[in-house]
């Protein structure tokens, strides 16, 4: 069985964007993460929209650099939820700035309430 999922995974285009999200963002997707870094080439940009419009999952624009585009993707209420608990309440005592650069991903403008 491992060999035939090996086969069709090669078989696949490994760069498209659809792959990238699903090897990338597996824990996401699925609900076991909160958020997740996704990398993909800038010219995918718009078709990572597209596929994401109606997922639940927001994302935000952290960079673009050498035609590769890095974004952070994330379940909006969750980590709403997150940083509003006494973890991150902790956190936030101790270094304001990790506290401050969520809120401002979650604030922010560029930041997709629903895609």
């Amino acid at each position: 069985m491992c060999q035939e999922v090996f086969q069709i995974a090669m078989s696949m285009d490994l760069k498209s964007v659809e792959m990238q999200l699903a090897l990338q963002c597996a824990p996401l997707i699925t609900g076991a993460r909160i958020s997740n870094m996704l990398m993909i080439d800038s010219t995918d940009e718009s078709a990572m929209r597209v596929i994401l419009r109606a997922s639940g999952i927001s994302h935000f624009r952290l960079a673009a650099r050498n035609e590769k585009t890095a974004f952070l993707l994330f379940r909006r209420s969750l980590l709403e939820a997150y940083l509003n608990n006494s973890e991150a309440l902790d956190i936030r005592k101790r270094d304001m700035r990790i506290f401050h650069s969520a809120r401002y991903y979650l604030d922010s403008k560029n930041a997709t309430k629903r895609i």
